[in-house]
């Protein structure tokens, strides 16, 4: 899948944020808009898939959070209002929409549904896309939200998002849209990286240790060049090293890092749509243009500054 549009409400103080017509390698706008766009995906994707909901309230609002809640729409409690406020300028709502292009699996998941659903014929005799509209509540003192799918449409066929009348398979599909969403964070803790790839190196997923190879690769190979990269035992954890003196990053330099996390990003996680909303070199940003162009692609679209 890929994401055609994004509009978002309540994280601009001067107005919605649109985008329209998103090809397969979108860039983003100078300025704040960029992150404004990023943080309105970021959001986006975790009222899709709670499972995202700790390390997004982590990233965009610094807080550690409590999930409260049964059910598939968990809101959260504990988050720091200086935070919320800075993340929305205005008023305690976010809203969401996005226009997804299906790929051919996900469309397949949806005709399997059409002989339960007549709903679903109507939907499939357009251009396999979906219009998926996602809200944030935060309560008035901003310690607390609640995410939501507040809308899904496939052309004229709108589907019910809660009661008796949503489809039964509506909530797997669309955790499933905000599973295939992956952004980089350049503000993470530096040893934080380490440990994820290591959890890859040991992964049953073959997909993931073969990605994770991969990323080696492309890290030591142009236009990156970095000193092969690998992992080596630090106290009771695991470090970065480069090249056959196993350096450590502190004497490669922080652009390493950069480059690991987002090959990472690519090749490890491997989302349908990777958002990238930080500087990147020219010809760093002709790679990542020119990815989802190859034979072996393994994202469906880079958003990328």
């Amino acid at each position: 899948m890929y994401l055609r549009g994004v509009v978002s409400e309540g994280l601009d103080p001067s107005g919605p944020v649109v985008v329209r017509g998103a090809g397969r390698a979108q860039p983003l706008p100078d300025g704040a808009t960029a992150g404004r766009i990023a943080d309105a995906i970021e959001l986006w994707a975790a009222a899709l898939d709670p499972v995202r909901l700790r390390a997004v309230a982590r990233s965009l609002l610094g807080s550690e959070v409590t999930l409260v809640g049964e059910g598939e729409e968990p809101a959260v409690d504990g988050l720091d209002p200086a935070e919320v406020r800075a993340l929305v300028p205005v008023g305690t709502t976010v809203t969401v929409e996005a226009e997804v292009s299906l790929d051919p699996a996900l469309y397949g998941r949806l005709r399997e549904h059409a002989h339960r659903d007549p709903r679903v014929v109507a939907a499939l005799a357009g251009d396999g896309t979906l219009t998926v509209k996602a809200g944030w509540l935060f309560s008035r003192d901003l310690t607390h939200a609640a995410p939501s799918v507040l809308g899904v449409r496939a052309g004229d066929v709108v589907f019910e998002t809660a009661g008796k009348e949503r489809p039964v398979w509506l909530p797997g599909l669309v955790a499933e849209l905000g599973r295939r969403v992956w952004r980089t964070d350049p503000l993470e803790p530096v040893d934080r990286l380490a440990p994820r790839l290591h959890e890859a190196s040991l992964s049953s997923d073959p997909h993931r240790r073969a990605g994770l190879a991969r990323a080696f690769r492309q890290a030591a190979s142009p236009p990156f060049s970095l000193p092969e990269p690998g992992l080596v035992r630090s106290g009771a954890g695991v470090a970065l090293c480069f090249g056959p003196e196993l350096r450590r990053l502190r004497s490669v330099g922080r652009s390493a890092w950069d480059v690991l996390r987002w090959l990472e990003g690519a090749w490890v996680e491997r989302p349908d749509v990777l958002v990238i909303a930080e500087p990147l070199p020219q010809e760093v940003r002709e790679s990542f243009e020119a990815l989802v162009d190859a034979d072996d692609a393994p994202v469906e679209q880079v958003w990328f500054a």
